[in-house]
């Protein structure tokens, strides 16, 4: 199948090899050789915009561009995947629900603390922070009053963000969403859907390179991290580096969900691997006492 975009400069192996190397370096992801009609027909369309005669005159004018960001961003947003949708996992959502919240809720007031710290690595258009966001909402009722809920969402796809952050989607987007849950916290909106304020001001959007590990702890600790189908389109050692840093943000016995296609990952020792109603959905950082690679069951 030919992919390329009429009009738009072929990209040779050379050119793909090169654009392939600084994609990598800039943010990690990294795309085998299969993949080089995939980079052609993505950026082919930026080429035909801009005029440009070659990928190799395009990527002379990226690093010539110096300090000025907006092309190397233009190159994320067009690279990167934002395939997803509200509740997409469901044992993993109702995991988080059932299992991870009440759980996490519970440790955090034994040890004093009142503020709960979620974050939604790779978040595309924002699906899953909002369909964290509910779920957190359901449970509120049995959290203690004065529980303080904050959810962080980074990406970075900018586009995908200013998506996100006006929360309308279409009807399929949220087919996978529970009734009630629509109803409660979604109003119609032409042919979709707007998720409510109530929700969309529970997630603060930031834009953030899962490459640059030493921005990480700069967000403080957190209680539950998803970066669900991330890591795939990482090379091995970003993908190793990059769950190192997040399990040092991670608090003791915080929660890592990554997706299913990632499960086979090599994860770090101190990961136990957690299972819900005998399905694996996600892996528990070790507590202080330094319990690793335990298998929990429920």
């Amino acid at each position: 199948m030919n992919l390329s975009i009429a009009g738009a400069p072929g990209l040779t192996d050379e050119e793909f090899r090169i654009l392939r190397d600084y994609i990598y370096h800039r943010c990690g992801m990294y795309f085998e050789d299969s993949k080089k009609f995939y980079l052609e027909h993505k950026l082919g369309r930026r080429l035909k915009e801009l005029g440009s005669r070659s990928f190799s005159q395009y990527f002379m004018d990226v690093q010539q561009s110096g300090s000025d960001t907006t092309e190397i961003q233009e190159i994320f947003n067009t690279v990167t995947t934002t395939e997803t949708s509200f509740y997409r996992n469901v044992p993993q959502m109702q995991a988080f629900r059932n299992l991870v919240l009440p759980g996490v809720v519970a440790e955090k007031f034994s040890s004093g603390s009142r503020t709960l710290k979620i974050w939604s690595a790779g978040c595309a258009t924002g699906e899953e922070p909002y369909t964290l966001a509910m779920l957190a909402l359901e449970g509120a009722s049995s959290f203690p009053a004065d529980l303080r809920i904050e959810i962080m969402a980074t990406d970075i796809n900018r586009s995908a963000m200013n998506t996100a952050e006006r929360g309308i989607y279409s009807a399929m987007s949220a087919q996978r969403l529970p009734d009630d849950l629509r109803d409660r916290y979604m109003t119609p909106h032409g042919d979709g859907f707007r998720v409510n304020r109530d929700v969309r001001n529970m997630v603060t959007y930031r834009f953030f390179n899962l490459a640059n590990g030493t921005r990480y702890l700069s967000f403080g600790k957190m209680d539950v991290v998803f970066c669900r189908n991330v890591l795939i389109y990482f090379a091995e050692a970003s993908r190793r580096k990059a769950l190192e840093d997040l399990s040092r943000v991670l608090n003791p016995n915080g929660f890592l969900f990554v997706g299913y296609s990632e499960n086979a990952l090599m994860m770090p020792s101190h990961f136990s691997l957690v299972h819900y109603n005998t399905r694996p959905v996600c892996y528990r950082a070790a507590s202080l006492k330094g319990n690793s690679h335990r298998k929990t069951r429920h």
